[in-house]
């Protein structure tokens, strides 16, 4: 059981940062992220936009980390 959070908690981790380090780029870049949006590449772009992503990507994170990091109750 130990072998599976851990790997679990790598594949969180990983995720995770990944989806940080997306939205850090369209928090500072949000005109740059919304004109690679080829649905709507003249829409309204926001920083506020970029804000849940990062809550998520934090939350990944930080659950990852736990998960890696727990102790068995074996």
């Amino acid at each position: 059981m130990r072998v599976v959070r851990l790997v679990a908690g790598i594949a969180l981790l990983a995720i995770g940062f990944l989806i940080l380090a997306i939205a850090v780029v369209a928090f500072i870049d949000p005109v740059g992220t919304k004109m690679a949006d080829d649905g709507d590449p003249f829409g309204p772009a926001s920083r506020v936009d970029a804000v849940l992503p990062m809550l998520l990507g934090t939350a990944s994170v930080f659950f990852g980390w736990r998960l890696a990091r727990g102790k068995s109750a074996d």
